[in-house]
């Protein structure tokens, strides 16, 4: 692969991750902006060298890499810090949200998959580390896909998650009213056998 398809297949990939990041959050495609700011400083110096295998070229494509790398890292967080947030608001109800969404524990573990993935292309260096950022693409478009079927049914499981709280909470109110009945009728048994003796 020549310089120049290595940037534009760079630039491809790095692309897609902005406008994936685009529909989950605005405000962090600036690291990405910036490496591709750079890239283009030197793609434009090697231009005006015609110079299209030398030092610029090289920083050029180094750039574009970390473009990629940092575009990668921000669309995963995103994905992942969105569905932790899910997560954590279902915590406690996923027997209910799987009525719903029958694949929820299944998404669960594609989720740990996606962040051990993550994690591992994070610590990885040179050749290795674009290798293991690629790899993530399809962990990219799962969340992507999880995400978009949670807001889907998002009102379907926001209402099914309330009933079982209403539920809940009248089955707990039931018991207390049991509990409270008992301890009256005991009360007044006891008021009636003290008042007998005496």
């Amino acid at each position: 692969m020549t310089s120049a398809e290595a940037a534009l297949s760079l630039v491809d990939k790095t692309e897609a991750n902005i406008k994936l990041i685009e529909q989950v959050s605005t405000t962090f495609v600036s690291p990405v902006l910036n490496e591709w700011r750079y890239a283009i400083r030197h793609v434009l110096t090697a231009c005006a060298k015609n110079d299209f295998c030398g030092e610029d070229a090289h920083k050029a494509i180094g750039h574009l890499k970390r473009a990629y790398f940092d575009s990668c890292d921000i669309v995963l967080d995103c994905q992942l810090s969105t569905l932790c947030d899910i997560h954590e608001k279902l915590l406690g109800y996923a027997e209910v949200v799987r009525k719903v969404v029958p694949e929820y524990p299944a998404w669960l573990e594609r989720i740990r998959d996606a962040q051990n993935l993550h994690r591992d292309a994070q610590i990885k260096h040179g050749d290795d580390r674009e290798v293991a950022f690629d790899a993530l693409a399809p962990a990219i478009e799962e969340l992507d896909n999880i995400l978009g079927k949670l807001l889907f049914h998002a009102e379907e499981i926001s209402v099914a998650v309330r009933r079982e709280k209403i539920n809940v909470w009248l089955t707990f109110s039931a018991k207390v009213a049991g509990i409270l009945v008992a301890a009256l009728t005991l009360l007044k048994a006891m008021l009636w056998v003290m008042g007998k003796v005496g």
